[in-house]
């Protein structure tokens, strides 16, 4: 029931809506990729994993840690809280090869933390996937080309990155 209700609220959240931003300043400043993503149709069902590995709308979370560990030489107490930056993980460089490029053929997009791990796994993760998709299939059916008009704006709440601002150039 936890998860269901979770479900629902992450439905109204603000990461899909942030990832659709920064999403479309990804192509906008990667006019290749957009490209890539009218020609080749792995690399448009590779899209939401590479948006938000990229730049996800939810940066970090918090956990409790059940046990004692020790990871990279800290260590951290059970029941002490950390604060996971995922941001800074899904630009991994001992997991992603050129990790601050955009590249909707990367192989290993689909390893990024966004969505959490197994318990902690969100379950709005297929529904945000194909949101996403279906949105740039969209999007590039009408306008091919987006660049950017301005620079962007981003909003100051650091736990759900997105843009307050877009400008844009459609053609």
């Amino acid at each position: 029931m936890h998860q269901l209700v979770l479900l629902f609220i992450a439905l109204f959240a603000p990461t899909t809506p942030g990832s659709l931003s920064s999403g479309m300043l990804s192509f906008a400043r990667n006019p290749d990729q957009i490209a890539r993503f009218m020609a080749d149709p792995a690399c448009v069902d590779n899209t939401a994993n590479e948006i938000v590995r990229c730049n996800a709308s939810n940066q970090f979370t918090w956990r409790v840690a059940t046990t004692e560990v020790d990871m990279g030489g800290v260590r951290i107490g059970a029941g002490q809280s950390v604060a996971l930056f995922l941001g800074a993980a899904n630009r991994d460089p001992d997991v992603f090869e050129r990790p601050d490029a955009f590249d909707l053929g990367r192989p290993n997009s689909g390893k990024h933390l966004s969505f959490g791990l197994g318990l902690h796994s969100c379950l709005g993760r297929q529904i945000a996937n194909l949101q996403l998709k279906w949105f740039f299939t969209a999007l590039f059916a009408r306008f091919p080309g987006i660049r950017p008009a301005d620079e962007p704006t981003w909003n100051p709440n650091l736990e759900f990155r997105s843009l307050q601002s877009l400008p844009l150039r459609l053609s």
